[in-house]
């Protein structure tokens, strides 16, 4: 599951801002309310029995039926469901990104990782993607990315391992200090495709090599914008 960090302050601004919208049901709802008292009342109409127990079925099923008509109005007007307090809670959530990263190995390049070469950041990243949802739910789908971006084989090995956050300053936000949450997965590759087994090789337009932990820690661009995730796969798979 996707972690949000809110601040404390703003999640209270919020609530506040919509402490009298909080709790209507949805407006949609109350339909079935409105039917139920109107349905009540026809029956008790049409019923035979005592005045007084039909008078009070009666009374009962208009206070019901205006009961609903007004919750179905307020909520129509001031109602704030759970989605839109969700929606708005996630637009505040301040971590710059939430990243998958895919360290890709194999037994033909032993101790090497697979990296691209990112033009905008001018750097050689893990190959990685934006998270969606659980991990259990994202999986299938990142597998199915590595077949289709990078021409990954098939039968590939696809195994989470741990999820963490950094707090490192943000090159495209004038260095500014943001926070970064990452989700790491292994991806093991008993045999490498052709395109694969050469040192450098490019892919769907991607300028891919092979690379040692000791090789990014040595390389100064690598260092300088993604050292937080090089530290992570050295020390969680590594």
């Amino acid at each position: 599951m996707v972690k949000l960090r809110v601040e404390d302050s703003a999640l209270e601004a919020l609530l506040q801002r919509h402490a009298g919208q909080i709790g209507y049901k949805p407006w949609r709802s109350c339909f079935a309310d409105i039917f139920a008292a109107i349905s009540f009342f026809i029956s008790t109409v049409m019923s035979t029995g005592p005045a007084w127990l039909e008078t009070f079925a009666v009374v009962f099923s208009l206070v019901y039926l205006a009961l609903g008509v007004d919750q179905g109005f307020k909520a129509w007007k001031y109602g704030y469901s759970a989605d839109q307090l969700m929606e708005d809670i996630r637009s505040m959530d301040t971590t710059e990104k939430h990243s998958s990263i895919m360290a890709i190995r194999s037994a033909e390049r032993p101790g090497e990782y697979l990296l691209y070469h990112d033009t905008r950041w001018d750097c050689d990243f893990f190959p990685n993607h934006d998270t969606q949802g659980t991990a259990e739910m994202e999986k299938p789908n990142l597998k199915s990315w590595l077949v289709r971006d990078f021409s990954a084989p098939e039968n590939l090995a696809l195994s989470f391992i741990t999820e963490t956050s950094s707090m490192k300053p943000s090159l495209s936000h004038n260095s500014e200090m943001r926070e970064y949450d990452y989700r790491l997965w292994l991806v093991d590759v008993d045999s490498l495709p052709d395109a694969w087994k050469s040192d450098t090789f490019t892919i769907n337009g991607r300028n891919c090599r092979w690379e040692s932990i000791p090789g990014m820690e040595a390389n100064p661009r690598i260092m300088q914008v993604n050292q937080d995730v090089v530290s992570m796969v050295k020390n969680s798979i590594h």
